[in-house]
């Protein structure tokens, strides 16, 4: 959708009925149209019509919002020389009728203010509707990168958490193609335990890319994860008691990394991880795949 799209509607009586039309769909109908446009998108229909702004200026406009960047390279009409900017300003007229955000984030090691940090100042300041944020990592960012920024990272994301506790977190893509020792992932996962973070995830995905040059062993903090609900992650960080605790907890789906790399580490699956064991806990259906580098998966179920 472009400006010249929106805005090329035939001045005869057809084109008044036309626009009279569209202008005067339901609520119900807009709001369904809003949900599937970019941000950016957004804004310019209601420059077209100004009549949508009843949407726009509502939560039938914005149940979430997502900061994509791919998106608004195939037209030229969304295409921005600051992105990061305009995003801020979105946020800030829009954000209070947010209920999900999805953020990827884009660089750290910039001054904070000009990084993607400033879209969770933004979320902070403006958004106390959301009830799930989910957060992309940088790819190749390390864990001493992320631990580093406690105050444009941790900070938003705490004072988030004290006005809208049952805020649901889900951090994606920690680690990917990030080359550390075991230490580097036990050292983050520390980080977001001292901060008050990790009990409030319900997503954890650091599964790509990870070596690891110590000895196999189970990563324990994973137990402090009281609101896990989805994880993601090398099985070699696994045990019985690990994944019985976060059953009991909340954890549901369960995503194991199984790969060339584990055979290399000498992990034996079958006297770690009792999968029958699992099956026993009362109330719980934990459903689990596994990842062997060709996208190959097998599920259990316990229950």
């Amino acid at each position: 959708m472009s400006d010249t799209d929106l805005c090329d509607v035939d001045a005869t009586s057809s084109g008044i009925f036309l626009e009279t039309t569209i202008t005067n769909l339901p609520d119900i109908v807009l709001s369904s149209i809003f949900q599937h446009l970019h941000w950016k998108e957004k804004i310019m229909a209601v420059k077209a019509f100004p009549a949508w702004s009843r949407i726009l200026d509502s939560t039938l406009g914005w149940k979430s919002l997502e900061n994509d960047r791919n998106y608004p390279h195939s037209f030229n009409a969304l295409e921005s020389t600051n992105y990061l900017s305009e995003e801020i300003t979105c946020i800030a007229q829009y954000g209070q009728f947010f209920t999900h955000a999805v953020i990827w984030l884009k660089d750290f090691l910039r001054i904070p203010e000009e990084t993607d940090f400033a879209l969770l100042g933004a979320l902070e300041t403006h958004c106390f509707r959301l009830k799930s944020l989910v957060i992309y990592h940088p790819p190749k960012i390390s864990s001493s990168s992320i631990i580093r920024s406690v105050v444009p990272y941790i900070k938003p994301l705490q004072r988030m958490f004290s006005f809208s506790p049952s805020l649901q977190l889900s951090l994606f893509r920690l680690l990917y193609f990030s080359k550390e020792a075991r230490t580097g992932a036990i050292d983050l996962l520390h980080f977001y335990h001292t901060h008050n973070v990790l009990q409030k995830v319900s997503c954890l995905d650091f599964s790509h890319g990870l070596f690891m040059a110590s000895s196999v062993r189970p990563m324990n903090s994973l137990v402090y994860c009281k609101s896990l609900r989805v994880l993601k992650c090398p099985i070699q960080y696994l045990n019985t008691l690990i994944l019985q605790q976060l059953v009991e907890f909340s954890l549901q789906e369960l995503y194991v990394v199984n790969d060339d790399h584990t055979l290399s580490m000498n992990y034996v699956e079958e006297s770690a991880i009792e999968w029958h064991a699992l099956q026993l806990i009362p109330g719980r259906n934990l459903k689990a795949g596994f990842y062997t580098g060709l996208i190959n998966s097998c599920f259990y179920k316990s229950s």
